[in-house]
C-alpha cells in the first residue's frame, strides 16, 4: 500500500513519486549520505530534492504507519507551515510512504532544490558576526511564532545574502515542535549549534537586541543548554563504545 500527497502546484511530480521506490537506488545525483539518503532529480524541467529516511526502528515501522504522521509526511506539511508563517523553506513538492503487511518500508519527501548555503559556511569569514546576529532576529521571530525548530544547527540553516540582508531557509523540519514564546524553550533551541564560544556571543546580542532580554541572561541560557546537549551526546557514545566491548 502507498501513501502518497502531491502538492497541487506540480501534478508532473505525481508518476515520478511514485516510481521512486523502483528508481531512487539507481539514478539521482548523491548530495548527502548517512543515516537518511539525499538525492537530486531533474524532473519535468523541474530540480526537485528527494529525501529517504533509512534505519526505521521495528516498532516506529508500526507506529508511522498507523499511528503517527511519517517523518516524510511531517517534512511535507511543517515545511508548508513555515512558508504560509513568512519563514523560508524549500517548497513541499510530495510525500510518500509505502507499507508492506502492515509496516512502513520506505519513506520519501520530495522538495524544490534551493541554492541557499549551508550556515556553517559563513564561519571565520569577516560577516560571520553580522550574520549570527540575523539569525538571531530570524530564530527570536520563529519564537515569537511558537515555532521551534527540533535540529536547529549549521548544516539545517541555510542562507542567501542579497541587498546588504541576510535570508535564512530552513530544511529537514519534520521534529519541529509547536507552543507559546518561553525563555527556556528559546535558549534549548540554540543547542545543537556547533558554534564557539564567541559566536553564541554575537547570537545572544542580538537575540537581546530584538527581544528586550538581557544579552547576559541569553548568552548564560544558551551555554548552559549547550553544555547539557553536548555532555549527553558523549554519554550516549561511552555508553555505545561499553557495549561494543
Amino acid at each position: 500500500m502507498k501513501k502518497m500527497v502531491v502538492n497541487s502546484k506540480y501534478p508532473g511530480i505525481e508518476k515520478f513519486t511514485a516510481s521512486l521506490p523502483a528508481i531512487f537506488d539507481g539514478s539521482g545525483r548523491l548530495l548527502y549520505k548517512g543515516r537518511n539518503l539525499v538525492k537530486e532529480f531533474d524532473v519535468n524541467g523541474v530540480t526537485v530534492v528527494v529525501k529517504s529516511f533509512g534505519k526505521i526502528p521495528f516498532i516506529n515501522k508500526f507506529v508511522y504507519a498507523w499511528l503517527r504522521k511519517s517523518k516524510a509526511q511531517r517534512s511535507y506539511e511543517y515545511s508548508g507551515y513555515f512558508l504560509e508563517n513568512g519563514f523560508n523553506s524549500p517548497e513541499p513538492v510530495a510525500w510518500l510512504d509505502c507499507i508492506i503487511s502492515g509496516l512502513l518500508r520506505e519513506s520519501y519527501y520530495v522538495s524544490l532544490h534551493t541554492g541557499y548555503s549551508p550556515l556553517e559556511n559563513i564561519l571565520g569569514t569577516p560577516k560571520e558576526e553580522s550574520v549570527l546576529m540575523e539569525l538571531a532576529a530570524f530564530a527570536y521571530n520563529l519564537h515569537q511564532k511558537g515555532i521551534y525548530h527540533g535540529d536547529f544547527n549549521v548544516t539545517n540553516i541555510l542562507y542567501e545574502q542579497s541587498h546588504g540582508k541576510t535570508h535564512f531557509c530552513l530544511i529537514d523540519n519534520n521534529r519541529t515542535r509547536f507552543g507559546r514564546f518561553s525563555y527556556k524553550r528559546a535558549m534549548q533551541n540554540f543547542c545543537r549549534l556547533t558554534l564557539e564560544r564567541r559566536h553564541f556571543g554575537f547570537i545572544a546580542k542580538g537575540y537581546s537586541q530584538v527581544s528586550s532580554l538581557d544579552e547576559s541572561l541569553v548568552l548564560e541560557g544558551i551555554l548552559r543548554y549547550r553544555e547539557g546537549f553536548v555532555k549527553k551526546i558523549e554519554s550516549k557514545a561511552r555508553a555505545k563504545r561499553f557495549l561494543r566491548k
